[in-house]
């Protein structure tokens, strides 16, 4: 298979290649064939100008009337932006009249043309003319050519990814027939073994672990639980695909047996989350050295698929019966350590403490202020304006949740990660539901039509699917239209979301609503994927636009963005524009909105409703606040 994609790849480069050299000779044939058309046509001009000119003088010239004939002259080049130099010269050098203007472009951009005059006696007449007008058009047919073969290269690549994603698709779904067929057969083994890897899953894990910390509490012996989560897998799998992390899994799996005595346990917990369970430790020593041979088994690549992947993994260490004493109690020290390992920078392993019971304590916390809080009320929205570059029109305002807590307020950062995890999302996104459509109610009730309220869609994406129809119930009892609310959706969460989710994002879309990509850059979202998606508008991440215009690698990133974004017929948007030189690169790069600082801050309703009814949205950017 790795021998018959490659052939594969092989060919369609060939053939990509081939087309776009096609293409280069084409263009260049194009851009030289217009280049000399256009050059004749300019001298056709200077020629027929010359005669006019001639014409015009001859009459002075006829008559004796030198002055005149200076003066026509003089007055015939400073009307001709284009005139260089306009002399007619006696055959006896006599200068009858003459015209001169600093050339505008180089001597290679000029054009002279001399003719012969008659009148009383012979003269001379030199007409000069810039082609510099010539010449850039003839540049900026150049671009125009260039930016052609881009976009085709840019086809290409994506219609050979299209292809080569659905060969994937067709040789996953084969596999994954295979694998149901086999699973039908072993149904008795599945029940306690892991389909995948063959190793004992979290059932007869639960069995062994308390047979094992029975036997170490009769026998006065230590155990230890290592939880081991394997870092950034999920990139692996929306990289490369389901296929190749299962496979991923399985070698990691032999390694990490690899590392372990005959009568230590490896469990697969869940998705990439192991436990080793080593029975008879005498001290942590022991414990950092299967630790360290771990870490040495995941540090050289793993080829899948023709790839060399590389993986790392963080550790959480509990031993029984110091930190626990019960299978629960001893999973989740170990689990705590192991999240305690992640904000340490990964790639390492923690031993549990009792200060990560503070942690715990501390997220705990939260979740009960949260929970207080939306029950007396201290949760509340602001709105920070979405604008049209080009017009300077309020077009929506993006609602962001806020609390304040006894006079203090609480960072998003801090709360709405934990309530995302937390069986509160439901409950806090209602509130954000209802507060929002009872505020664009309100506004147009004032006359406030035509500026959107966008409500930000967190967690996982079955509570997505499950809170678009209260969403729909909420616009409709508030004799609201589907166009007043738009919604806006992480990458993460539109690729993990299930065909009832994307349906039902469909159907509010066909409403009339409109739904924006948020945070774009950030995830892992194929260009096949996100063009099948219901999605209206691109949010360029902040962290692309900060460094703009200075940051050459950025640039790059949100050229190529807005100009996908365009040729999917979707509208592209730059969060976080916070000076006036990042939102004049976005402007010329056909960026289509922005949201920012340098435009607005997020406000209370209250506070940005003069700014609306004052011009039903609509504001010049040159007028907006400078914060």
């Amino acid at each position: 298979m790795p021998g018959t994609e490659s052939r594969y790849l092989r060919s369609l480069a060939a053939t990509w290649g081939t087309m776009t050299l096609v293409a280069i000779v084409i263009t260049a044939l194009i851009f030289f064939n217009e280049r000399n058309a256009r050059l004749e046509r300019a001298h056709d001009r200077l020629v027929a100008e010359a005669g006019y000119v001639q014409h015009i003088l001859a009459a002075a010239l006829q008559a004796g009337e030198y002055q005149q004939t200076r003066e026509q002259i003089a007055l015939w080049g400073s009307l001709n932006s284009e005139t260089v130099r306009l002399d007619l010269t006696a055959d006896n050098g006599f200068i009858l009249g003459e015209f001169h203007r600093d050339a505008p472009g180089a001597r290679t951009q000029q054009h002279t043309i001399t003719i012969p005059f008659s009148y009383r006696g012979h003269a001379t007449m030199v007409l000069e003319k810039s082609l510099e007008p010539t010449y850039l058009a003839i540049t900026q047919l150049g671009w125009q050519l260039a930016g052609s073969i881009v976009t085709l290269q840019l086809l290409g690549i994506i219609l050979a990814y299209q292809l080569r994603r659905y060969r994937r698709q067709v040789r996953r779904t084969q596999s994954e027939y295979d694998r149901r067929l086999e699973a039908q057969s072993a149904l008795e083994r599945m029940a306690t073994l892991d389909a995948l890897t063959g190793l004992p899953n979290r059932y007869l894990l639960d069995e062994q672990l308390t047979l094992r910390m029975a036997e170490a509490g009769r026998f006065d012996r230590k155990l230890a639980l290592l939880f081991i989560d394997l870092d950034n897998f999920k990139n692996i799998n929306d990289s490369f695909g389901h296929e190749a992390g299962d496979k991923l899994l399985k070698i990691v799996a032999e390694r990490m047996a690899g590392c372990l005595r005959s009568y230590d346990l490896l469990s697969r917990f869940g998705g990439d989350e192991f436990v080793i369970l080593l029975s008879s430790m005498p001290g942590a020593k022991q414990v950092e050295h299967v630790a360290r041979k771990v870490f040495d088994a995941l540090q050289s690549g793993i080829e899948v698929e023709g790839r060399e992947l590389f993986v790392s993994a963080s550790i959480g260490i509990s031993i029984y019966p110091d930190d626990a004493e019960s299978p629960s109690d001893l999973l989740r020290t170990a689990d705590a350590a192991m999240y305690t390992a992640k904000e340490a920078g990964r790639d390492c392993y923690r031993f549990y403490t009792t200060t990560m019971n503070e942690a715990l304590a501390r997220r705990q916390h939260i979740e009960q202020g949260l929970r207080q809080a939306l029950a007396d009320g201290d949760l509340y929205l602001v709105y920070q304006p979405q604008v049209e570059i080009a017009s300077g029109r309020i077009c929506s305002c993006e609602a962001l949740l806020r609390w304040r807590r006894e006079g203090r307020q609480i960072p998003p950062g801090e709360f709405i990660p934990i309530a995302e995890q937390s069986v509160l999302m439901r409950q806090v996104q209602a509130f954000v539901i209802a507060e929002a459509v009872r505020q664009r109610a309100q506004w147009k009730r004032q006359g406030i039509a035509d500026v959107r309220i966008d409500i930000n869609f967190s967690g996982a994406s079955q509570l997505i699917s499950e809170m678009l129809p209260q969403l729909l119930q909420a616009v409709d009892d508030a004799g609201l239209s589907a166009s007043d609310i738009g919604i806006e959706l992480t990458e993460h969460a539109l690729i993990d979301a299930s065909e009832q989710t994307i349906s039902r994002l469909s159907d509010l879309r066909g409403r009339g609503s409109t739904i924006s990509l948020d945070d774009f850059g950030t995830g892992y979202s194929s260009l096949g994927y996100l063009k099948n998606l219901p999605v209206d508008i691109l949010k360029i991440d902040r962290a692309f636009v900060k460094d703009l215009p200075d940051g050459r690698m950025d640039c790059a990133i949100v050229q190529a963005v807005i100009a996908m974004g365009h040729s999917m017929g979707k509208r592209v948007l730059a969060e976080g524009v916070e000076t006036q030189a990042q939102l004049d690169y976005v402007h010329r790069q056909g960026c289509d909105l922005a949201q920012g600082f340098l435009l607005y801050r997020p406000v209370e309703a209250s506070e940005i409703e003069p700014r609306l009814l004052r011009g039903a949205g609509a504001a010049s950017l040159t007028a907006l606040p400078r914060r």
